[in-house]
């Protein structure tokens, strides 16, 4: 009885132990599911918020990309503003070039003069302006020649307007000569001839004289009837003040063989700077000269400027 009774609490203590072990088995397999399930959770929410910053690095890459675009946008209207209206402002000036030019062109003279030397016969070619009525500006050597040391006088000068289809003589050479009338031996003519009434009329408007002194820089165009340019249509070049030697502007202008005597004028005022009248010829490239036009009409000038401009 005693044995049986021992067997029992044998086999009693027994299935506690058994109990135990598969309540601590199964709670152990609970904790490591659950720390499994747990860090595959930490490994998920790892693996989201990394996409989530790539996704918010990414977004803000794209709105910096957006920003350079509307950026570039903005430059590239800008510079397309800014060409149309260089494009205009050219247009403009070409056009303003134009009518400046066509209100300047009649009055622009050409003078072919001759001489019967002894050596054979010389024609000469040269630009002016009508000042006045009956009166063309120009340069003397236009209307003198020079051998060695002796001055001559053409035979005869004909002068020519681009709306005029006459053509003027002149054969008044006693008052040819810039010493005659102006002085200093500057290189300055008056031709006189026998006018129209067209050229009266065209003459009843007054010249616009340049009262002030050009600055450097400032832009300056070149008419007439220079020898590479039309033989019967007035020529312009443009250029800019460059410097200024004795009397004269110096410029960039072209200037060649038959502007001489021409008309050279300022582009911001519109009026007559001076006669375009020789070439300096340098090592890189040629500066005409344009005599100051001020010479003409102000009879105090060389007191007034006794040094130069």
């Amino acid at each position: 009885m005693k044995t049986q009774k021992g067997s029992i609490q044998i086999s009693l203590i027994i299935a506690i132990i058994v109990g135990i072990l598969i309540v601590g088995g199964g709670s152990y397999l609970s904790v490591t599911q659950y720390q499994e399930h747990r860090a595959e959770k930490v490994a998920e929410q790892a693996e989201a918020d990394a996409l989530i910053e790539a996704q918010r690095v990414a977004l803000e890459e794209t709105q910096i990309e957006i920003e350079k675009l509307k950026q570039q946008t903005t430059e590239a209207q800008a510079r397309q503003v800014a060409l149309e209206q260089k494009v205009i402002s050219e247009q403009q000036k070409n056009k303003d070039l134009s009518l400046l030019i066509k209100e300047w062109r009649p009055r622009i003279a050409k003078l072919t003069c001759s001489w019967n030397l002894s050596t054979g016969p010389i024609i000469g070619f040269g630009s002016g302006l009508l000042i006045m009525d009956g009166v063309v500006a120009t340069n003397q050597h236009v209307v003198t020649f020079e051998i060695g040391n002796r001055t001559y006088k053409p035979s005869s000068c004909n002068i020519s307007f681009p709306e005029n289809s006459e053509i003027f003589q002149s054969n008044d050479f006693d008052t040819i000569a810039s010493e005659v009338i102006f002085g200093r031996g500057i290189d300055i003519a008056g031709v006189f001839i026998e006018s129209n009434t067209a050229l009266s009329n065209l003459a009843a408007k007054e010249v616009p004289w340049c009262k002030s002194k050009a600055a450097i820089g400032d832009k300056v165009v070149v008419l007439g009837y220079p020898a590479i340019g039309s033989q019967n249509e007035i020529t312009a070049t443009e250029g800019i003040i460059s410097g200024y030697d004795g009397y004269h502007y110096i410029t960039s202008a072209k200037i060649d063989k038959g502007n001489s005597g021409g008309v050279s004028i300022l582009l911001k005022n519109n009026c007559y700077l001076g006669i375009p009248t020789e070439v300096a010829v340098g090592e890189i490239e040629s500066l005409g000269r344009i005599l100051d036009s001020r010479i003409i009409y102000d009879s105090k000038y060389f007191e007034k400027y006794p040094n130069g401009l």
